[in-house]
């Protein structure tokens, strides 16, 4: 469940804005200058954070990890860009692309924390399978509330100002993660009903 789960995770993607994101954070942590001068930056602006998180394709949090620092940290890697004339400091200047890392950051957290729900030694499968469907129920509100131009869940988007979110964007993202979903937990159905013996069997009429 965890696997399919990574995988379904997978469709949460905009290249434009994840490339751009992974070649900047490579930029800064690659070479050890720049990593200190960095570094130093973010001390003297006393930020949040004091260093960016690598991204690692092989680690399912890794990707919302990274993602949620450089958010927090955009405005300091935006300065850090400039000054030493690195590229893409035209995108962390971008209000419209800046809206496209708030929504890749905010649906990559709501992820990790699917994703930290099915793990640990005392988690059944019934509870594996009821946290598969809430958050497919939740895909269903989000994509709603997208439709209508009223998204109020997301915490970083809701930062933005109208004209800078990216409903298309969104819309495409949490279909596409919908339907994965559907496809890759469909066999989870098939078992509802014993769920349903193991987790409240006093719920069930007798026949069942």
């Amino acid at each position: 469940i965890i696997h399919q789960e990574a995988l379904c995770a997978k469709a949460a993607s905009l290249p434009d804005v994840m490339s751009v994101v992974v070649k900047s954070v490579n930029s800064i942590l690659a070479r050890s200058l720049n990593h200190r001068q960095f570094q130093a930056l973010l001390e003297e602006a006393e930020a949040t954070y004091g260093d960016l998180l690598y991204f690692c394709e092989v680690r399912w949090l890794s990707r919302g990890n990274m993602l949620s620092r450089v958010w927090d940290l955009r405005t300091e890697i935006l300065t850090f860009l400039q000054q030493k004339n690195l590229p893409f400091a035209e995108e962390f200047s971008n209000p419209l692309w800046l809206g496209k890392l708030a929504l890749l950051a905010d649906v990559t957290q709501e992820l990790n924390g699917l994703n930290k729900k099915l793990q640990g030694k005392d988690c059944l499968v019934t509870d594996m399978a009821a946290a598969v469907k809430a958050f497919d129920v939740k895909l269903r509100l989000w994509e709603s509330q997208t439709e209508k131009k009223t998204m109020k869940t997301f915490v970083r988007m809701t930062t933005l100002k109208s004209e800078h979110v990216p409903w298309e964007e969104a819309l495409v993202v949490l279909k596409n993660l919908r339907e994965q979903f559907a496809t890759r937990f469909k066999c989870l159905r098939d078992y509802e009903m014993d769920c349903r013996i193991m987790s409240s069997p006093c719920t069930l009429t007798v026949e069942d």
